[in-house]
């Protein structure tokens, strides 16, 4: 499964396993959204001991790059978890009877410094918790937080053909790889690769003009495409 997934359910998970949450509502909002989009307004949901009022949606998760850039792809985990609370209901007969600022400081304490081990450790955010902004403009009647906490994760690394070889003799050029791969080029400036109608697939040496621009990709199925390379034929 995805980390971004796994690591999505396995929050809304974790918080459900916990008794700090029995009386609220925990939902993954692509397994909400996919389940029912009537059920939007996660405070109306029922918990699982009947209770309702103020309830949580752990959010689809986001990765901000860092910089400057490494390889493998490194970025941190941006995870957000909104509690929502309708007070109406929520001090009610059948309310939680649990704040949003209760539940918002259970869900920081409970997800600071959770680890899925090998992958990502989280830690809060420095907005760690804040209010959702224009949550009563949509959903008159309903307050909310917005939790926050970040995980660096570090993506394996793509596999790609590697870069053909170039030879000229003369003004004469051929390429060769030492894989099984399919070698793209272009005369003319334009991108060596399938996706660019000049682009030519490579099967014999040929021969271009005095300072003609070749450049050059390998591809072969199931793995990204070579670097592109480029030399000036004179």
């Amino acid at each position: 499964m995805d980390l971004l997934l796994q690591l999505q359910q396995d929050i809304a998970d974790k918080l459900n396993s916990e008794s700090a949450f029995e009386y609220l509502t925990v939902i993954a909002l692509r397994q909400h959204v996919i389940r029912s989009e009537r059920d939007r307004r996660i405070a109306h949901l029922t918990a699982k001991n009947g209770r309702k009022g103020c309830g949580l949606t752990v959010r689809m998760p986001a990765i901000h790059g860092l910089q400057p850039d490494v390889a493998p792809a490194q970025g941190d985990i941006l995870v957000t978890i909104d509690v929502v609370e309708i007070p109406e209901i929520n001090f009610n007969p059948g309310g939680t009877r649990i704040t949003a600022e209760e539940a918002a400081r259970a869900v920081r304490a409970t997800l600071h410094q959770f680890a899925i081990e090998g992958k990502t450790i989280l830690y809060q955010d420095e907005k760690a918790i804040v209010p959702v902004t224009g949550l009563e403009k949509e959903f008159p009647g309903c307050l909310g937080y917005r939790v926050s906490l970040r995980g660096r994760m570090s993506e394996k690394p793509s596999p790609k053909c590697a870069m053909p070889g170039i030879s000229a003799a003369g003004l004469t050029v051929t390429l060769s790889s030492d894989e099984e791969a399919a070698i793209y080029y272009t005369v003319d400036g334009g991108y060596p690769g399938a996706g660019n109608a000049s682009a030519q697939l490579y099967l014999l040496p040929f021969s271009v003009n005095p300072g003609t621009v070749v450049r050059w990709a390998a591809y072969r199925a199931g793995v990204a495409g070579s670097d592109v390379g480029e030399a000036t034929v004179s």
